[in-house]
C-alpha cells in the first residue's frame, strides 16, 4: 500500500480567534540554576567521551546537538532510551506518524521550495523553540499540477512525510484555487501575517506537536529586550503615530470632551503628546498631555468602522487597550473588550480617522511611539 492511500491529515484545532500572541521570555540569571549546571556537566562529559573516538571538529558538532538536546528534551532525553538526534526532531518524527517534514530538510531553507506555496498555518503556544512565545508552522502545499511525488524524508531524525498528505487549511494564498499535497513545513517565531502579507490573522492551534523539530531549524532568537517606553512604571508621554504615514494622533479641536482622533502632519503642539498609563491587568489607557480626557471607544460600543474619541477619564472597558509588539517602537493597539484593532481609517491621509476593524495583515494597524519629554 503506498503512503498516499495511507496519509493521515493533519488538522489543528480551531482557536476561532486571530492569533495575536505576544510573549516575553525572561533572561538567564547569573548564577546558573541545579538544573542548569547538571546540564552543563553533562554536555562536558558526553563531549569528553566523543573527543577520544573522533576529531575535534566532530566532537564541536556531537557537543552542540547534545546540547541542543538537552535545551529540547531536557531529563527526557537523559532519562528515555534514544539519540540525541531522535530528542532534537521531537515527537513525531519517524514517517509512519503521518506528519510532514520541514522544509529545510527537505531542500534545505527554512522555506517554501520553488513548486510550492504557502498554503495554511497553525500556532503552537508557550515554545521552547520561540523563548516561550508562540511559534508558527506554515505548510507549503504543492502547485497544480504537482511536481513532486510522495516519499519519506531521509539523512536526519526528520524522516517525516515529503508531498504525501492531501490537505490544506486556507489562510494563506487564498487566491490560488488548486493545491497539491503538502511538501514541507516552514517553522516561525513572527507571526504568518508579518512573514508574508498573503496569509491572514484567522488561527488554528494545535499543541500537540510542540516537540517538532529539525536539526537544520534555526536556533530560538534571543528574548526580546524590555523597551524602556513601555515599561509600567514609567507613564511615558509618546507621540503616535501611523507607521504607514508617518502622521500623528491628533484632537485638532484643542482636545474638548467628545472630540475625534485624527491623523496629522507635526505641529509640536501638545494635543498630539499622549501619556501612557498602565493597569495591572497589563492593559493600558492613553490620557491627553493635561490627564483630564482619555481615549475612547464611545459607549464601549464596538464595531466595524467606530471612530475614536476622547472623554472624561473613567477607566472603564471603553477606556482599556492591550498592546501587541511588532517591532521595538512598533505596535498592534487592541480594544480589550473588543478584541478589534486600532486602525487608521481609508488610504490614511491627513485628517484620516483613528477607529476599530478587524485584526488584519496591513500598516495601517501598526502605529509608532516617539518617546516625547
Amino acid at each position: 500500500m503506498s503512503l498516499r492511500a495511507i496519509g493521515r491529515r493533519e488538522d489543528p484545532v480551531s482557536s476561532g480567534t486571530a492569533a495575536q500572541d505576544a510573549g516575553t521570555a525572561t533572561g538567564d540569571t547569573a548564577e546558573p540554576t541545579p538544573s542548569r549546571a547538571l546540564t552543563e556537566r553533562l554536555v562536558q562529559r558526553a563531549s569528553l567521551v566523543l573527543e577520544r573516538r573522533t576529531n575535534r571538529r566532530s566532537v564541536l558538532e556531537s557537543a552542540a546537538l547534545v546540547g541542543s538536546a538537552l535545551a529540547t528534551g531536557g531529563f527526557g532525553f537523559i532519562l528515555r532510551p534514544g539519540t540525541a538526534y531522535a530528542s532534537v526532531c521531537g515527537d513525531g518524527a519517524s514517517c509512519s506518524s503521518g506528519w510532514t517534514a520541514f522544509c529545510c530538510t527537505v531542500h534545505g531553507s527554512n522555506t517554501c521550495p520553488p513548486y510550492s506555496f504557502a498554503a495554511g498555518w497553525w500556532k503552537i503556544d508557550s515554545s521552547p523553540f520561540c523563548n516561550g512565545s508562540a511559534r508558527y508552522i506554515v505548510d507549503c502545499n504543492a502547485t497544480c499540477p504537482t511536481q513532486c511525488r510522495c516519499y519519506c524524508a531521509s539523512g536526519t531524525c526528520d524522516q517525516r512525510r515529503v508531498c504525501c498528505n492531501q490537505f490544506r487549511y486556507g489562510q494563506c494564498n487564498t487566491q490560488i484555487a488548486c493545491a497539491g499535497p503538502v511538501v514541507c513545513r516552514v517553522a516561525l517565531c513572527t507571526p504568518p501575517w508579518v512573514w508574508s502579507s498573503r496569509c491572514t490573522t484567522t488561527s488554528r492551534t494545535d499543541n500537540r506537536t510542540v516537540t517538532h523539530n529539525a536539526p537544520c531549524l534555526p536556533a530560538a532568537p534571543p528574548p526580546p529586550q524590555e523597551d524602556e517606553l513601555f515599561k509600567p512604571q514609567n507613564q511615558p508621554t509618546a507621540h503616535i503615530s501611523a507607521a504607514h504615514s508617518g502622521l500623528l494622533w491628533d484632537l485638532p479641536w484643542q482636545g474638548k470632551q467628545g472630540d475625534p482622533v485624527l491623523t496629522y502632519p507635526s505641529d509640536g503642539g501638545i494635543d498630539q503628546r499622549w501619556r501612557i498609563v498602565s493597569h495591572s491587568t497589563g492593559e493600558v489607557s492613553f490620557l491627553t498631555l493635561n490627564g483630564t480626557l482619555a481615549l475612547e471607544v464611545p459607549g464601549n460600543n464596538a464595531f466595524l468602522g467606530a471612530g475614536l474619541h476622547v472623554s472624561a477619564i473613567n477607566w472603564s472597558a471603553a477606556q482599556r487597550f492591550r498592546f501587541e509588539q511588532v517591532e521595538p517602537h512598533e505596535r498592534h493597539i487592541v480594544h480589550s473588550a473588543s478584541g478589534l484593532r486600532l486602525d487608521v481609517r481609508g488610504a490614511g491621509g491627513s485628517g484620516a480617522a483613528v477607529q476599530l476593524w478587524e485584526p488584519v495583515a496591513v500598516k495601517n494597524q501598526i502605529f509608532r511611539f516617539v518617546p516625547t519629554v
